[in-house]
């Protein structure tokens, strides 16, 4: 294996760790966002006196 081929290897392993930690990152935001608005609404309907 040449060097710069091994250095190319890692490169593109660290980008996909990168990217996969980004997009792991984002689900888990965007289920606390969901379950929020879900807490949210839930509020909102006790308040009008009316539940789901």
């Amino acid at each position: 294996m040449d060097p710069p081929l091994i250095l190319i290897f890692s490169r593109s392993f660290t980008v996909t760790i990168c990217i996969s930690s980004l997009i792991f990152n984002f689900s888990i935001l965007f289920i606390k966002l969901s379950l929020l608005i879900d807490l949210l609404s839930n509020q909102v309907y006790e308040q009008n006196g009316c539940k789901r």
